[in-house]
């Protein structure tokens, strides 16, 4: 039988090391976000600057331009 936590491992096991970070990065920014949702961009633990999901106010410039 065929489960969930087969097919989740199967895909975690197909992905290459860049798509890791990137899914990595993406769900820091959405669990962070959701907690700070007044702030547009989040810096996750890779030192790179993730846009918030949960932000709604006006479109800022990005940090590294300020």
């Amino acid at each position: 039988m065929w489960s969930y936590e087969q097919e989740n491992t199967l895909y975690n096991e197909s992905l290459t090391q860049s798509e890791h970070t990137l899914a990595s990065c993406r769900e820091y920014a959405n669990s962070t976000g959701a907690e700070k949702p007044n702030t547009e961009w989040i810096l996750t633990h890779l030192d790179t600057w993730v846009r918030n999901p949960h932000y709604t106010g006006k479109p800022g410039i990005h940090p590294e331009y300020r």
